[in-house]
C-alpha cells in the first residue's frame, strides 16, 4: 500500500489529538506474518495515549486482519455505501458520523490532513481558557499539557508555552520527535540551540517537510550565522505543497523571492490566499534572519492580515507580529 506511510504519518501529527487511525487487513487470516512485518516496516505503532483506552475497551491493538465469511459482510458493518475496491478509508466523526470516504489510494496527505483539521479545528483548545491557573509542573496529563501549550503560544506568552510542551516531551519522552509546536515556540523564546535540536529529531520522523528544514535553519541563523544555516540546511526533497520547493531554494541561497512569490500566486482564489499566506510568512521570517527587519514587518503583516488563514502556520505570523510587537 503505497499510501499507507500517509495514514502513519496522520497518525503521529495527531498523536496527541483525540485522533484513532484503526487499519482492517484483507489479507488471509491464517498468514499474519506478512502483515506483522509490513506494520512493524512502516512503524505502524500505537500512540502512548490510546494505550490506556485500548486496553480499557479489552482490545489489543489497532491494526486487524479481516477473518469473516465475506467481504460483503465487512461492508454492511463498516458502511454500506462502500462499493468494495480496497484500498478504502473512512473518517468517522465521534458518535460514528462518516464524514469522508475516500476509495482510492491517497495521493496528497497534506490535503487530507489539513481536512481533518476542519472537522478537528486546527489548535486543539477549548473555547476560553480551559486551564486557568495550571502550572506545567502540575500537570500529569500529556492532552492537557499540549493543549496548554497551543493555547498559551496562541496568545503570546511564549515562556508558558515552552513549559507546557517540554511537559508533554517529560511525560512521553515517545512522542518528543512529534513535537515541532515546540521548535516553534523554543524559536521565539530564543532558545535557538533547543530549537535546533527539536527540528533534528523533528526530521527522523518527518523526512520531506520543508518547514522543518526552513525552522531548523531559522534557529541556526540565529545561535551562529547565516552561513552556518546554509552550510548545514536539511535538504529535503518530495515536498510537493506549493511554494515549498522555492521556499527551500530561496533559503538554501538557490531561489528568489520573485520565484516563491509567483508559485504562490497560482490556482483559485482560495488557493493562492492559503500559498501566498505560507509565502509571506517564510519570506517574512527569511528576512528577518537576515537581519532586514522592515522588509520582514512588511511580509508578516501580509501572511497575518491580508492573506490570513485560520490554521496552525497562519496563526503563526499573528504571533509573530504580537511577539515582535509589529501589531
Amino acid at each position: 500500500m503505497e499510501e499507507f506511510p500517509q495514514l502513519v504519518k496522520t497518525q503521529r501529527k495527531f498523536g496527541l489529538r483525540d485522533f484513532e487511525l484503526i487499519t482492517i487487513s484483507m489479507d488471509d487470516p491464517q498468514s499474519l506474518a506478512p502483515v506483522k512485518k509490513f506494520l512493524e516496516d512502516k512503524n505502524a505503532i500505537i500512540p502512548d495515549k490510546l494505550k490506556k483506552s485500548i486496553a480499557a475497551e479489552g482490545r489489543k491493538t489497532n491494526h486487524y486482519v479481516y477473518a469473516g465469511e465475506s467481504q460483503e459482510e465487512l461492508i454492511k458493518a463498516l458502511d454500506p455505501k462502500w462499493a468494495g475496491p480496497i484500498p478504502f478509508t473512512l473518517v468517522i466523526a465521534p458518535g460514528g458520523e462518516i464524514v469522508k470516504r475516500i476509495e482510492s489510494e491517497i495521493e496528497d496527505g497534506d490535503k487530507l490532513r489539513e481536512e481533518l483539521l476542519t472537522y478537528m479545528g486546527p489548535y486543539w483548545v477549548a473555547e476560553g481558557s480551559a486551564f486557568p491557573g495550571a502550572k506545567a509542573a502540575e500537570i500529569t496529563d500529556p492532552n492537557v499539557a499540549m493543549r496548554q501549550g497551543i493555547e498559551a503560544f496562541m496568545t503570546g506568552d511564549i515562556g508558558a508555552s515552552v513549559r507546557a510542551f517540554d511537559t508533554v516531551a517529560r511525560l512521553v519522552p515517545a512522542e518528543k520527535p512529534s513535537l515541532w509546536q515546540r521548535g516553534l515556540a523554543l524559536y521565539y523564546a530564543g532558545k535557538f540551540k533547543e530549537g535546533r535540536e527539536q527540528f533534528e529529531v523533528h526530521q527522523t520522523v518527518n523526512t520531506n517537510d520543508v518547514e522543518n528544514a526552513a525552522w531548523h535553519f531559522l534557529c541556526v541563523a540565529r545561535e551562529k550565522s547565516v552561513e552556518e544555516a546554509r552550510k548545514g540546511i536539511i535538504p529535503i526533497t518530495g515536498d510537493a505543497r506549493i511554494p515549498m520547493k522555492e521556499i527551500f531554494e530561496l533559503f538554501a541561497q538557490k531561489g528568489t523571492e520573485e520565484q516563491v512569490l509567483q508559485a504562490a500566486s497560482q490556482g483559485d482564489e482560495k488557493t493562492q490566499r492559503n500559498q501566498l499566506c505560507y509565502a509571506h510568512l517564510y519570506l517574512g521570517l527569511y528576512a528577518e534572519a537576515l537581519g532586514d527587519t522592515a522588509k520582514a514587518k512588511a511580509h508578516m503583516l501580509k501572511a497575518a492580515k491580508d492573506y490570513a488563514m485560520k490554521h496552525y502556520m497562519g496563526e503563526v505570523a499573528r504571533v509573530h507580529l504580537k511577539v515582535r510587537g509589529w501589531e
